[in-house]
């Protein structure tokens, strides 16, 4: 009984943890751009010295990278992760391979996520001419949202209390 009742604590805490970094991680991406025009201005005709904002910013492309980190801390996260562990192999068309597939789909979009924050972050400092807080705040989204992802899944991974 005292095994249960503990595995129920680290679950509950975990996914406490979880969506309190999830929710951070949208925080800092709301909070970078609320504070994008007291930092850069929108304009592009001004003076090089001062720093404008990124094109990606305001056409909206700095949001793929935390939408396609949010799905894939869903979709990490809907899979029983007992069926992954099944003795399955990688042969056959069952259950387990499915899961396996499903984990492996999820686990690229994930990094994917973070290669294009990556990305973004590298770019903006390759220009001198921006602002350089939007490909930061990015970073950080997609960190506290992956950090997020792995504790949920760590923390819920068998028992009674398995997602």
């Amino acid at each position: 009984m005292e095994d249960n009742d503990s595995s129920a604590k680290v679950a509950s805490a975990g996914s406490i943890v979880a969506g309190l970094l999830a929710a951070a991680g949208w925080y800092t991406w709301i909070g970078t751009l609320l504070t994008a025009p007291q930092h850069a201005t929108w304009n592009a005709t001004a003076p090089a010295d001062v720093p404008r904002a990124p094109d990606g910013l305001k056409s909206g492309a700095y949001w793929a990278p935390g939408i396609l980190q949010s799905f894939a801390l869903v979709g990490l996260n809907v899979v029983n992760w007992e069926a992954v562990l099944d003795d399955g192999g990688l042969g056959g068309d069952g259950t387990p391979m499915a899961a396996k597939a499903w984990i492996t789909f999820m686990l690229i979009s994930a990094f994917s996520a973070l290669g294009g924050c990556i990305w973004i972050l590298v770019q903006d400092g390759q220009q001198l001419a921006l602002w350089r807080g939007a490909g930061v705040g990015c970073l950080l989204q997609n960190l506290l949202i992956f950090s997020g992802s792995v504790i949920f899944r760590a923390s819920r991974r068998s028992g009674d209390h398995a997602v």
